[in-house]
């Protein structure tokens, strides 16, 4: 049997990445971007920053929860088993009719450009 595609196993890592940081968003927020950056220094692999930030000028503060950090060590342990070299994932999140949508931005080590899902 072979192994799911890696975007099959990113779509899921993404949906439960999606719904744990808008969870971190003050209720007054109408945006955000959520950027995830690995340490450069190949070896601290395992250590990354979260920050949260408004994208429109909205008040308050964001803070990552333990939840969205697992589920931000899934994404770069998926993308280490794929040997894809991810150093930065962007999503930003905007609501659109109270309903919350999102776009993510890839960035490889070595990569001449980035990729947009």
């Amino acid at each position: 049997m072979s192994e799911p595609a890696l975007s099959d196993e990113q779509r899921s890592v993404d949906t439960r990445l999606a719904r744990e940081a808008v969870s971190c968003l003050p209720k007054n927020w109408g945006s955000a971007r959520v950027n995830i950056t690995r340490d450069p220094d190949q070896a601290a692999r395992d250590r990354f920053r979260v920050s949260i930030e408004p994208k429109n000028g909205e008040t308050g503060v964001a803070f990552a929860t333990d939840e969205l950090l697992s589920v931000a060590r899934e994404l770069f342990m998926l993308h280490d088993r794929r040997h894809t070299d991810l150093v930065q994932a962007v999503y930003d999140f905007n609501r659109v009719q109270n309903k919350w949508k999102f776009t993510a931005e890839f960035v490889y080590r070595n990569a001449t450009d980035s990729q947009k899902i």
